[in-house]
């Protein structure tokens, strides 16, 4: 069995000037000559019992998976984190209290982000994390969990406020790797190891949400009418090479004129069809053109 009375041989804690008496290197309390006579009272009172209860009713058994520190008259009796094992506690001089060193979560509630450009969001994430250095956890901050959460909080608007909501959708891994290094930087002292971030809903206002929806919409029938404005103009180009390669070559026209009779003749139809001679259709063509040609004369006279 072991006893609160070990001590540790862990490396003293650098800390700032505020933590530098409380995490300096351990050294054995010295007792006053009434805490001398409380602390023989109470060891001598708890062995005076009988053999049978008196470990059972004065051990404490810290699990594997935490780690305790042990006040003796409210002062820290060791030096670093007791493991797990079983230890004696003395009635009314010893104060154990257990941190559990296993990977926690803490839920970032939903709150409201202004971005870059003035939008609102709501956000809300999750944060993973584990007490490194139990002897911080208890000795530099009164509740690290609450502490974390405030942390995480602010720093989720803080980093998501400098950016667009674009880029909140298109870096959110970035972020998320960004506010990890910040939270874990921020509970060092406090002993607090945060293993990473995620952010789990992202959520527009109803108002917004159908604003973008039409903004979406009115991009998507822009670029359609724009590819369709690009199709009927190489499809009027290549018309137009067709007209000028007909229009220069005679034998090119007739075979199109027979083709469309071939067409039209396969259907069944009562389309009636009148030919007219290729010579006939070239000297109103002819005519047509000259008659054109004529129009600005008259106009200018």
């Amino acid at each position: 069995m072991k006893t609160s009375m070990d001590e540790g041989t862990t490396a003293p804690i650098q800390g700032d000037m505020l933590r530098e008496t409380m995490f300096s290197e351990y050294k054995k309390p010295h007792y006053g000559g009434f805490e001398n006579c409380l602390i023989t009272t109470s060891v001598c009172g708890t062995w005076a019992c009988t053999p049978c209860c008196a470990p059972c009713c004065n051990v404490t058994i810290v699990k594997d998976y935490e780690r305790a520190i042990n006040f003796r008259m409210g002062r820290r009796n060791h030096n670093g984190a007791l493991e797990g094992g079983m230890y004696v506690v003395y009635p009314g001089i010893d104060d154990f209290r257990k941190v559990d060193i296993r990977e926690n979560s803490i839920n970032i509630p939903a709150q409201s982000v202004i971005t870059a450009e003035g939008l609102s969001i709501y956000v809300d994430g999750v944060v993973y994390y584990h007490v490194a250095n139990a002897e911080k956890a208890v000795l530099g901050i009164k509740d690290f969990t609450s502490a974390t959460r405030m942390l995480a909080q602010t720093k989720l608007r803080e980093v998501l406020g400098m950016k667009r909501f674009d880029e909140i959708q298109a870096q959110r891994e970035e972020i998320v790797e960004t506010l990890q290094q910040l939270l874990d930087e921020a509970t060092d002292p406090w002993g607090i190891k945060v293993n990473r971030v995620e952010i789990t809903d992202l959520q527009l206002p109803d108002k917004i949400k159908r604003a973008m929806g039409s903004e979406a919409e009115a991009e998507r029938n822009a670029k359609a009418k724009v590819i369709e404005a690009e199709g009927e103009e190489r499809a009027a180009a290549i018309l137009k090479r067709a007209a000028n390669m007909m229009a220069s070559e005679s034998g090119a026209l007739q075979l199109r004129y027979l083709q469309t009779i071939q067409q039209v003749s396969t259907e069944n139809n009562s389309t009636i069809i009148l030919p007219l001679p290729t010579e006939l259709l070239g000297a109103m063509s002819n005519y047509a053109n000259s008659m054109s040609s004529a129009t600005p004369a008259i106009l200018d006279r």
